[in-house]
């Protein structure tokens, strides 16, 4: 389509003044424009605005399994203070916005027994925040740990983001995976973290993060995320995330896949039914009804479900502590780790 020539200009219409002429075609000032708008348009300076969601989050009370998987790895992985400072700042914020993505993602309504950031503070302005902060700490990533480290960086949020996608896509078709599959998810998506961690100290000890030693991180993943799974429809959850939240969120847990794709049978039909039945309006609604949720939780009882997932977790951990003692045999006792492990134990 041909451009239509311009009309001449109304005589009539307002004259646009010169000072005008000069703010509408000026360039781009970053501290100008961040000034104008702290100081005209927002009720509170907009980092703070881009801050608070992730600084909410961090104060509610919480499990320190993070900050107790690195110390314990500074048995194996020493760090200089000036590496280790940020490295643990840097890792607390990144997964405080992770935790806020996946509850924006699952429409979780609590996180630690308080409202989650979106509901807080809105989807938008919490959606905001959190890349908002990625950003920044892409940036201390590259300034602090090194650009080695923001490119491992880069390539484990990707993985994050695919084992993402998967657990997304199956609530989403209501399809449920095979343990396999499962396994699979859980190595992008849990498995990212811890091998992240690892990764780091690793870089930063000037050490290679070794077979077996990504053979442990990876067990641990599976452990962590599984015995999280049970514990969500076992009724540890239900102040901090509320009564099988998991069902609520449409996912295929590891007690459902268990029953689901190693059970089979009438109990996983009937349990396949209540859900996808009330699959329809659940986020609407507000979540899967209570009475569902309760015969739900009394058919994977019934069947030996739950008990399953138990003798899976074992057999996870009995790898788990064969392969730490070999790593123990070559780099030293790790008594913290030992005890973590122990506190996390089912």
């Amino acid at each position: 389509m041909e451009p239509q020539p311009l009309e001449p200009h109304d005589e009539g219409a307002p004259i646009i003044s010169k000072p005008l002429r000069q703010t509408l075609l000026a360039p781009f000032n970053p501290a100008t424009a961040t000034a104008t708008a702290e100081k005209v348009f927002l009720p509170k300076p907009t980092s703070q605005l881009c801050t608070a969601p992730i600084e909410y989050t961090q104060s509610l009370p919480g499990k320190s399994t993070l900050a107790s998987f690195i110390d314990s790895l500074t048995v194996w992985f020493p760090l200089r203070d000036e590496y280790s400072a940020p490295l643990c700042e840097i890792t607390a914020t990144l997964f405080t916005t992770i935790l806020i993505l996946d509850d924006i993602e699952d429409s979780s309504p609590l996180r630690r027994g308080h409202p989650s950031a979106h509901i807080k503070f809105g989807t938008g302005p919490t959606v905001n925040a959190a890349t908002y902060t990625l950003m920044t700490l892409t940036a201390s990533i590259q300034k602090h740990l090194g650009a080695e480290a923001l490119d491992i960086f880069l390539e484990e949020m990707q993985n994050l983001g695919k084992g993402q996608a998967l657990d997304l896509h199956w609530t989403c078709v209501r399809e449920c995976p095979t343990v396999e599959e499962y396994l699979g998810m859980v190595d992008l998506k849990t498995g990212s973290l811890f091998r992240l961690v690892v990764r780091w100290m690793a870089l930063g000890a000037g050490r290679e993060v070794d077979e077996e030693v990504a053979g442990l991180v990876t067990l641990l993943g599976r452990y962590y995320q599984v015995r999280d799974d049970l514990l969500n429809l076992a009724g540890e959850y239900s102040v901090s995330k509320g009564w099988c939240e998991d069902l609520d969120e449409g996912k295929f847990s590891f007690p459902l896949v268990w029953l689901l794709r190693v059970q089979a049978g009438e109990v996983g039909e009937e349990v396949y039914g209540l859900l996808i039945g009330e699959a329809g309006g659940r986020r609407e609604a507000g979540g899967v009804s209570d009475e569902v949720k309760g015969r739900v939780v009394e058919l994977l009882k019934g069947a030996g479900t739950l008990e399953g997932t138990v003798r899976v977790l074992e057999e996870i951990l009995e790898g788990i502590l064969a392969v730490l003692g070999g790593l123990e045999g070559r780099l030293g006792v790790n008594a913290g780790l030992r005890g973590l492990i122990s506190r996390l134990r089912v």
